[in-house]
């Protein structure tokens, strides 16, 4: 029963078109595709927000293209999903930031179920072995582009996408973000997805369509020295022209002008304090649900190794369904020769290359004349020490005497009788 349900949402879901004008095999639909709007990562769980974050990994590619500019390393990440217990959801992105204000970026994602009962229409009901099993997925290959101009962002990705349900669709889809960062720690952001509608062709010759939409949202970081860390905060609208429901108020997405209050109650908010040896705290809402808070919350954690491996986890409650638990990995790789941690290199004086963790690199100077004051060239370095000083406080070296004054020797003698 429950698997049914699923099916049954992930199906309907987008092959049940809005009511709207059928022309000539075309009609509009409400989720072409579920993986384009279903954000990577368990950091974007966790916080119940997908794009008006501050992004410090390779799922940026996906959930806000202008801010993969944040990022300043190669840059992997994968994550597995478990949802309403039988659905999965797995995505793989990379981020290369090939020059100091650009950055490219690939992802990949499914989300489907598989190992769904075989049991044809007409068959015999008694029967307790189906005929066989089957499998429905929505797949997704983006390819993203991020430019920074000051402190303003643009970024764009371009999505392929391949539905598997009874038969087989092809699909397009191209979302737009801009964003703007002032101080470092402010930034409003606008994300436009479907500037390229989205849309698939099936076997049939059928075709759908989904309208495009527009979201808003913002984010600031405040410094918090006292817990030895920073406290994020982000907030993000739904759409501002599709009238999406949301599942515990029954609210749709109002005008924001019309009503005001409403947007407000069906938008998303979310924390994360960050503390400064890597633990990460998260938590998050879906809508501002007062009577039902425990449906429409998101948890996360995580921990940051270095700068160099990152895990996170996050948990969805749901109110009907199952919840939803989410594990993600990040890796950034330490090359040496490409300078490691910090890679994109945004101007000004070459960076000083990286020693190998552990190690420290000490500079090789060619002539005296070249040592910075205060440290001893290496080819005087060579030269043997002078001997220690024994025991009773003697120093190893004394000044050479001074030459005699004008006179010789009578002069020397006259001064000794003085002092004697």
């Amino acid at each position: 029963m429950f698997r049914g349900t699923l099916i049954y949402l992930l199906a309907a879901a987008s092959a049940a078109p809005i009511p709207a004008e059928d022309f000539d095999g075309v009609n509009q639909a409400s989720g072409v595709n579920l993986t384009v709007d279903e954000g990577f990562g368990a950091r974007q769980s966790g916080m119940g927000i997908t794009f008006a974050t501050f992004q410090r990994g390779a799922d940026a590619v996906i959930n806000a293209p202008a801010a993969m500019n944040d990022v300043d390393d190669f840059t992997f990440a994968t994550a597995h999903a478990e949802k309403f217990g039988a659905a999965q959801f797995d995505d793989f992105a990379f981020l290369l930031p090939f020059e100091a204000n650009s950055t490219l970026g690939v992802g990949i994602s499914r989300y489907g179920v598989s190992g769904i009962d075989l049991r044809p229409e007409g068959g015999n009901p008694l029967q307790s072995q189906p005929q066989g099993v089957f499998s429905i997925a929505d797949y997704l290959v983006a390819g993203a582009f991020a430019r920074r101009w000051g402190g303003l962002d643009m970024g764009f990705h371009l999505d392929l996408l391949y539905r598997h349900l009874d038969q087989d669709g092809l699909g397009i889809r191209g979302d737009a973000m801009g964003q703007y960062t002032w101080n470092g720690r402010y930034r409003v952001s606008a994300l436009a997805k479907g500037l390229i509608p989205s849309s698939a062709h099936w076997e049939s010759g059928y075709t759908e369509y989904e309208l495009p939409d527009l979201f808003i949202g913002g984010a600031a970081r405040f410094p918090a020295p006292y817990f030895y860390g920073n406290l994020e905060v982000a907030w993000q609208s739904e759409g501002l022209f599709a009238r999406q429901g949301k599942s515990t108020r029954q609210l749709n997405t109002a005008d924001p002008i019309e009503r005001p209050m409403d947007f407000l109650a069906a938008s998303n908010a979310g924390l994360e304090f960050l503390f400064d040896f890597g633990l990460s705290l998260r938590a998050g809402l879906n809508e501002f649900a007062t009577k039902a808070v425990t449906s429409t919350a998101a948890f996360g954690i995580g921990y940051d190794w270095r700068h160099i491996l990152a895990v996170d986890y996050s948990f969805t409650p749901h109110p009907d369904l199952l919840s939803t638990h989410r594990v993600s990995l990040q890796l950034t790789p330490a090359f040496p020769k490409l300078n490691g941690l910090g890679y994109r290199h945004r101007g000004g004086p070459s960076p000083a290359p990286r020693a190998p963790l552990g190690k420290s690199i000490s500079p090789t100077l060619e002539s005296p004349e070249s040592a910075p004051a205060g440290q001893v060239p290496e080819s005087l370095e060579s030269q043997p020490a002078a001997p220690a000083a024994p025991s009773g406080g003697v120093p190893a070296t004394v000044e050479p005497p001074k030459p005699a004054p004008a006179g010789g020797e009578k002069e020397i003698l006259e001064n000794d009788e003085e002092g004697q």
